[in-house]
């Protein structure tokens, strides 16, 4: 999150981003050097976004997203981003603008290999969303997930839901795409999607991301 691509780490792209559709409250897990972020969060004088401390980061993405639970505004229209994405800020807009309450983004232009979470379309309804995809699965469309989704608070108090139940069953090691995953494919939350095939981004994972992301 504090690579600087240009003059602006990918934090401060984030929350200039997220001021610019007006988000009103902003809320940022850390985990691994957390100190890091907080002192560049003290240094931007962003004394309105909160701070959750997951000190169990070596546990899977899913305690992440579980230990927000108690600061977000589970009323409100929700955003959940990865920090490690680049990206035209006229992606945000296109998912606020969603006409689904509950979304996602992707990509068709993607590389294929295990590393992309992909979004599998079938008459226009998700059927899967995994890196790894089931063979023999049929789908009109497959594309890259961005990491980026937007929840009704109905939506988002179910995600949690769901969260609690991995962790207490002994699923803390899993990405929280999985338990996404689990709400759509079991039709616990209806998620729609968003093809922002053609708008650049990049997710930031190894040293020749960086380079691509400077191009």
């Amino acid at each position: 999150a504090l690579l600087k691509i240009g003059e602006f780490s990918l934090l401060e792209r984030h929350i200039a981003n997220l001021l610019e559709i007006n988000v009103t409250s902003i809320v940022i897990c850390v985990g691994y050097k957390q100190e890091s972020i907080i002192d560049e969060v003290e240094k931007l004088g962003l004394n309105n976004i909160k701070i959750i401390c997951n000190n169990d980061f070596n546990l899977g993405s899913t305690v992440s997203l579980w230990k927000t639970r108690e600061v977000a505004l589970k009323q409100c229209e929700t955003l959940l981003l990865d920090a490690d994405v680049l990206y035209h800020p006229e992606i945000l807009k296109v998912l606020t603008k969603s006409k689904s309450n509950n979304c996602l983004l992707m990509d068709r232009n993607f590389e294929a290999g295990e590393e992309p979470v992909k979004v599998c379309i079938n008459k226009e309804k998700i059927i899967e969303f995994r890196k790894n995809l089931p063979s023999r699965l049929k789908f009109d469309m497959m594309g890259e997930s961005v990491g980026f989704f937007k929840f009704s608070g109905e939506g988002l108090e179910t995600i949690y839901d769901t969260c609690e139940k991995y962790i207490n069953s002994g699923k803390e090691n899993e990405p929280h795409e999985e338990v996404i995953r689990d709400c759509i494919i079991y039709d616990k939350v209806t998620v729609g999607y968003e093809d922002i095939t053609g708008l650049p981004w990049i997710e930031i994972d190894f040293p020749e991301d960086i380079e691509k992301a400077k191009r």
